[in-house]
């Protein structure tokens, strides 16, 4: 995975300084000095890249769903740990897009627990493989929407509501890349996160007054508005 991360040439580098710094021969490997061979080797700073991946348990769980329309690919990723959801991974992540007898390998950068892509190809995909190689150390889900014809919907439910409320992308397996509020005259109230499986909850609306909001989603590069009305609590 580090190769991946931080390029071969990097890589090689950075392992061939630590294996030849004087300064530890004989002795005891340390996992510190090689970060920092390959930090010198890649220009990087890699202290959170060694901090989840090896100092720390767990693994993520990766969630991709794909879908097509003629020769553009959309893929949403969203990942959470096998043993915690306290930090995040970082990695690159290939996948191998296909059709008939035609491929070619795409590299996204998975930077949080939510990545969104869209990509022109030359050729319209029929499946996808993803990591191939086997380069990153995750569990996949892997999910195909079909007969996706570029369009999208959402679904708010309850509104009105007097706590909190729900989205729901259709078709089902698309989530927005960003949830943003704002009041009537157009001022922003705040940027929600966003939930895996298509269903974004909104429990912490209590500092909000009652009355109309506008909700702004982007979903597969598209804006799309929803009006939202606020109640008081009986």
């Amino acid at each position: 995975m580090l190769r991946i991360y931080i390029g071969d040439i990097a890589f090689f580098d950075g392992l061939r300084d630590y294996l030849s710094d004087s300064s530890i021969a004989y002795g005891f490997a340390n996992s510190q000095i090689l970060k920092q061979h390959f930090e010198l080797a890649c220009s990087c700073e890699l202290d959170d890249f060694f901090d989840v991946w090896i100092m720390k348990e767990g693994f993520p769980k990766v969630d991709v769903r794909w879908q097509s329309s003629f020769n553009e690919i959309t893929i949403n990723v969203s990942q959470e740990g096998s043993y915690s959801n306290d930090w995040i991974y970082k990695y690159k992540l290939p996948i191998l897009a296909k059709a008939n007898g035609i491929d070619t390998l795409l590299w996204l950068d998975i930077n949080d627990g939510h990545h969104h892509s869209t990509v022109i190809l030359p050729f319209k995909p029929l499946e996808i493989i993803v990591d191939p190689f086997h380069d990153v150390l995750a569990t996949y889900r892997i999910t195909a929407i079909p007969n996706w014809n570029g369009s999208s919907e959402l679904i708010v439910f309850p509104n009105p509501t007097a706590s909190g409320f729900s989205i729901k992308s259709v078709p089902e397996g698309l989530w927005p890349e960003k949830v943003q509020l704002y009041d009537l005259a157009g001022r922003f109230v705040g940027e929600f996160e966003v939930s895996s499986g298509g269903i974004v909850e909104f429990s912490n609306i209590q500092g909000l007054k009652a009355g109309i909001y506008i909700m702004e989603c982007t979903l597969s590069g598209k804006k799309i508005q929803k009006r939202i009305v606020l109640v008081n609590k009986k």
